[in-house]
């Protein structure tokens, strides 16, 4: 493997910058429908000014409609009070499979026993909303107004809404891939709000169409008016989550390298081992991870998983990467930290084809994540299944694994993962890399 330095990794950035992405598998396709920095120097936010350095995407220019006039705008992001909201002027009326919102949020002045940042998408029919609350057990899913399921087993532990002057950043996932009904998730920092209850875990499905001529509102709820949220950076896109999927039966076709750059490469459950020069650490209890750069969690968001063996047709040292898992009913999540924000990487999942033939929910937490569905199950020795992805501003990365069912004989198996990044494998860069010192093979 190689190590870098930081002198490394602004190479390495020029070189994604020249090739982007040259030789490595492409990330989700995504359309930038509308985003909004709220830097408005000429003027507060609420008056519509700015729009050309402020806005981007399909809908710019779009007036922010603010419901409630009473709102705080300042000119570099929104301070919603109680009671109030703001969406960009455009009807949802062409999305036509997965929509991701994200923004940044905190709370600025908390006063009342409660406080709700919300991300509401109201149609004509229906309005959904996922809520933050002020401690990690009260976020909550709600249709029309009401709660979905039972309150108080709902989890998320990165909102610290009580004391955290940093900005959060969240990301809510809609599909509408299903005809009569949809499919919805919601990340902040990485790591998804769970319902955390049955079959219900980090992916909903709502037994409802998508909604008719919808608005994508940000919302705050309060139980005084003194508290207020404050939001930034509002990005809406359309995307189309893109995994590449190969079979795997020996060491020649894991895809696994030494000439790869990884920062991740873990064996779940089993031992340590090396497959073509690669170590991957073996890791016997997931509750051991929570102190370094990953961490896989369970339906209630806590590394407590379930251990299995299973055995496989894979032949050489890559075998021992399929015959230990973790999994979790109904769902489960791994979490990925310490990235280079900007950057892009590739995670990669090693899977034995005799796990649950049972096609399982998917949603990632970057930008560009959807949601879809996966099944591991084959006629080989195994699957290999990869996505590429950007590095969240928190140096983040997730994804979530529902299968909507109770029984762990039915959900995802976590067998082994690594995560590489994306440096183009031309032999006209890898000279050039040579020749400044800047390439060291260890």
């Amino acid at each position: 493997m190689k190590i870098l330095t930081v002198e490394k990794l602004i190479v390495c950035a020029i070189v994604l910058i020249l090739y982007n992405g040259y030789g490595f598998a492409a990330y989700n396709d995504s359309i930038l429908e509308f985003s909004d920095n709220f830097n408005s120097p000429d003027g507060d936010v609420s008056e519509n000014v700015d729009y050309s350095e402020r806005q981007a995407g399909e809908w710019a220019v779009a007036d922010e409609i603010i419901d409630n006039p009473t709102a705080i705008i300042t000119s570099n992001r929104v301070r919603i009070t109680r009671g109030s909201g703001f969406h960009p002027d455009h009807t949802l009326n062409d999305i036509e499979n997965n929509l991701n919102v994200s923004c940044d949020a905190y709370v600025v002045d908390f006063d009342g026993t409660y406080n709700l940042f919300g991300m509401e998408l109201k149609g004509s029919d229906h309005a959904y909303n996922w809520w933050y609350q002020n401690t990690p057990d009260r976020p909550v899913f709600q249709i029309d107004g009401a709660n979905q399921w039972n309150r108080g087993s709902y989890r998320n532990y990165e909102w610290n809404a009580y004391y955290d002057t940093e900005y959060n950043h969240i990301n809510t996932l809609f599909s509408a891939r299903d005809g009569s009904a949809f499919w919805t998730a919601c990340f902040c920092n990485g790591e998804p709000i769970t319902a955390g209850q049955g079959n219900h875990g980090t992916i909903l499905r709502i037994a409802n169409p998508f909604p008719d001529s919808a608005n994508m509102k940000l919302v705050c709820w309060a139980g005084k008016t003194s508290t207020d949220v404050a939001a930034d950076n509002l990005v809406i896109k359309s995307v189309s989550p893109t995994f590449d999927i190969s079979d795997w039966s020996d060491d020649s076709s894991s895809l696994i390298s030494f000439a790869k750059t990884y920062t991740h490469a873990i064996n779940c459950g089993g031992n340590t081992t090396t497959v073509n020069g690669v170590t991957f650490a073996g890791i016997s209890n997931p509750s051991l991870t929570s102190n370094v750069t990953w961490r896989i969690l369970n339906n209630v968001n806590e590394p407590s998983m379930i251990s299995g063996t299973q055995s496989t047709t894979i032949s050489g040292n890559g075998a021992m990467l399929a015959e230990d898992y973790f999994t979790a009913a109904p769902c489960s999540t791994l979490i990925l930290s310490d990235l280079a924000t900007g950057l892009v990487y590739k995670l990669t999942l090693y899977c034995n084809a005799d796990a649950p033939d049972n096609d399982i929910a998917v949603a990632t937490s970057d930008e560009d994540g959807g949601i879809t569905t996966l099944n591991a199950h084959g006629s080989n020795g195994g699957k290999i299944i990869s996505i590429g992805y950007i590095a969240s501003a928190k140096g983040k990365f997730s994804i979530t694994f529902d299968s909507n069912d109770t029984t762990t004989s039915n959900s995802w198996r976590l067998y082994a993962f690594s995560n590489e990044m994306a440096v183009p494998e031309c032999s006209l860069f890898i000279g050039f890399l040579m020749m400044t010192g800047l390439f060291v093979r260890q």
